[in-house]
């Protein structure tokens, strides 16, 4: 029995396979095996982060809104990053309601979206899927930005950039490896010319089909007989429960 067999469950799928072969290189070579260990580790690792992040993030919405008070339970579950241990689906589905509270990156769009291909590429490996064509687009973007001269951030990159497109970098990365790549350029996207980045223009003319006018279906007459019906009731009934919380909440107002 491997010492890492009890973790062969769904949540700990990431990463216990990569445990058990590293154990099993051992005895055979140490080397490899630390390096499997480490690879084992990366996906945790980047797991406790994402959760602290997405946390921390949480904690900060201003539980005075409107919107965020209509999700307080689960903006109080989810500022801890405790919380983000066993998800469910259920969770997961709360979890997208809340990001859609978060206000919007105060950052460069262009480095956004960046880190969304990263998470891209990072989640399908972790999922087994390909992704070829993003890794495409992560070495268009690479090739895009060595081809840049004489920006000293990119001066100071140039030995990573050489060994992403020289080796089998990419082709062999992990998810640490991609998180690193994330990191290492996502500040840089910004320094490729526009003519490297490719730009949509949708025109887009609405037909109109008929077109009516309407006046208003309520004059001014109407709104005012209305209102003194509406006072006339609450006179009538003043004494109600219901007639007497308005009351008093109008007054507190």
């Amino acid at each position: 029995m491997s010492n890492f067999t009890p973790y062969q469950t769904t949540q700990f799928a990431s990463f216990a396979p990569a445990a058990l072969a590293a154990e099993r290189l051992y005895a055979i070579d140490p080397a490899v095996c630390a390096l499997g260990c480490r690879r084992a580790e990366e996906p945790a690792a980047l797991r406790r982060e994402l959760a602290e992040g997405m946390a921390a993030q949480i904690a900060g919405l201003n539980r005075r809104g409107f919107a965020v008070r209509l999700h307080l339970r689960e903006v109080e579950r989810f500022s801890s990053a405790e919380a983000y241990e066993r998800l469910t689906y259920e969770n997961v589905l709360q979890l997208e309601e809340l990001a859609a509270l978060l206000p919007p990156a105060a950052e460069d769009a262009a480095a956004v979206q960046f880190d969304t291909l990263l998470y891209g590429m990072e989640l399908a490996l972790l999922a087994g899927r390909s992704y070829a064509g993003a890794r495409r687009d992560l070495l268009q973007k690479a090739r895009a930005i060595a081809a840049v001269a004489h920006i000293p951030a990119i001066e100071r990159k140039r030995a990573f950039l050489d060994r992403l497109l020289r080796t089998d970098y990419v082709e062999t990365a992990g998810i640490g490896r991609l998180e690193e790549i994330r990191r290492e350029l996502r500040d840089l996207i910004k320094y490729i010319p526009p003519r490297e980045r490719a730009v949509y223009t949708v025109d887009l003319t609405d037909e109109v089909v008929s077109s009516q006018w309407r006046g208003a279906e309520l004059e001014s007459d109407d709104l005012a007989d209305y209102r003194e019906r509406v006072n006339y009731y609450i006179r009538q009934h003043r004494n109600e429960e219901v007639i007497r919380k308005l009351h008093a909440n109008a007054g507190a107002r």
